[in-house]
């Protein structure tokens, strides 16, 4: 029968740095186990560490160079802690339509031996970076026609409030309507758009025509509140959750939501958990640019998520 009993320690730090190149359907890994230490009472020679690095290589369109595995004694590790540079790329225009999209997951395992022939290997999978390369091009504005992005991370839109910010409306109507939902139209209780920084319910990307039905749907609650003649003096009915987004007025109504190729039947601006309001004209088309830039730099495709933060 097995028994357990304590005999020491093997420490290290572990780092991992992934670059996603703009402008390239590539991603860089420069990889680190620096700092190893082992308890003085056992022998450094019989400690080893094995990183490695799976996901990368025999992967259908994407290929990996670099230094995916090694296995090291303390000593050498204490010596040379950095790996060689690991480059994965995926082949232009391959991939899952319409975006020509590929997917990679690269899941970091660790195991530590102490090779004394009792000593059981300790095994875990630390680390999963999850990347995405795309030839979307036109679809996302003037970016690069390749690009390659990290799946976990959800960009943030900025919307500036203060007093002389240029888009200072669109701003206050947002705020209004992820933290004031009593300013905002259509109003029923219990009204709670998303999209909120930090409030775990992001807002996902509507990319091709059926923005239009929101914009549509949103323009009843203009007209329902303000008239016919809410327009005048220079104003636009602006909505949020914005038209290009599946949280728009028509789209979140008709119950569509992301993977769903439906139109929108059946939409009810009354029952949105959303705002629209008549605002400047200019704050709302620079409201407009900043989201479009922040889909463009970020490479953010249909169904991709983010979020909205109000800059007081």
């Amino acid at each position: 029968m097995g028994t357990y009993e304590y005999k020491g320690r093997i420490e290290f730090v572990f780092e991992i740095l992934a670059f996603a190149q703009y402008g390239e359907r590539r991603v860089d890994f420069v990889v680190s186990l620096e700092d190893v230490k082992i308890s003085p009472q056992l022998d450094h020679e019989l400690g080893f560490i094995t990183v490695s690095i799976g996901g990368c290589k025999d992967v259908m369109n994407i290929s990996c160079t670099g230094e995916t595995s090694r296995t090291d004694a303390i000593a050498g590790w204490y010596n040379r802690p950095l790996f060689n540079p690991i480059i994965a790329t995926s082949v232009d225009n391959s991939g899952s339509a319409p975006y020509s999209t590929v997917d990679m997951t690269a899941v970091t395992t660790i195991t530590v031996e102490y090779r004394d022939g009792l000593t059981v290997p300790f095994t875990e999978p630390i680390a999963a970076t999850r990347a995405r390369f795309d030839s979307a091009g036109g679809p996302i504005g003037s970016a690069p026609q390749h690009g390659s992005v990290f799946r976990d991370y959800a960009p943030t839109l900025q919307l500036d409030r203060r007093p002389g910010s240029d888009h200072r409306q669109e701003a206050i109507h947002v705020d209004d309507a992820l933290n004031n939902t009593n300013r905002t139209f259509p109003s029923f209780a219990g009204k709670a758009p998303p999209g909120a920084v930090g409030g775990g319910r992001p807002l996902h990307r509507l990319m091709g025509t059926r923005s239009d039905a929101n914009r549509l749907e949103a323009r009843k609650v203009c007209m329902d509140v303000w008239g016919s003649n809410y327009a005048t003096g220079g104003l636009q009915c602006d909505e949020y959750p914005f038209a290009v987004t599946y949280e728009g007025a028509a789209m979140s109504t008709a119950g569509i939501g992301c993977g769903d190729s439906s139109e929108p039947v059946n939409a009810n601006w009354r029952n949105w958990h959303g705002s629209a309001r008549p605002i400047d004209g200019n704050h709302n088309s620079r409201g407009g640019s900043l989201l479009s830039a922040l889909f463009r730099t970020n490479r953010v495709l249909d169904c991709d998520e983010f979020y909205v933060n109000i800059v007081r």
